[in-house]
């Protein structure tokens, strides 16, 4: 996927806006069967936002624990922990479910891009160093 400027990803956020625009405009409009499909996307959507969250409440504990430091969780970062943790709960079972399936599908992906943004810096680096 192309990015722009500074490395935002323009084609997938427009794309993702539009399709979360037509679900709203088919809700609205009042198509039956929509709101059970809008709803657990949502809710997908709500589950995916806080996982990021789950693991960054604990990050500067476990950060520090890293550095040689005593890992220290302050009581902003537990209560943090257990509201994300919340969140992800109301979203329901089913939701969660599809949430890490489509995790674990969406790994491969990243483990891609990493090698190919690997490889891609590595052959600037070579070239870079043949042109001085």
């Amino acid at each position: 996927m192309q990015r722009a400027g500074r490395g935002v990803p323009a084609v997938g956020l427009v794309i993702s806006a539009s399709l979360a625009t037509a679900l709203v405009l088919v809700q609205v409009a009042g198509a039956s069967g929509f709101a059970a499909i809008y709803n657990m996307i949502v809710s997908l959507s709500t589950m995916a936002a806080v996982i990021p969250y789950v693991f960054c409440s604990l990050a500067p504990g476990l950060i520090a624990g890293r550095s040689g430091a005593k890992p220290r969780i302050t009581l902003v970062e537990i209560v943090a922990f257990v509201f994300a943790l919340f969140t992800v709960y109301g979203c329901g079972p089913e939701p969660v479910l599809y949430g890490l399936v489509l995790l674990l599908l969406g790994l491969p992906v990243y483990v891609w891009q990493r090698r190919e943004n690997a490889a891609s810096v590595d052959t600037q680096r070579t070239t870079l160093q043949q042109a001085r």
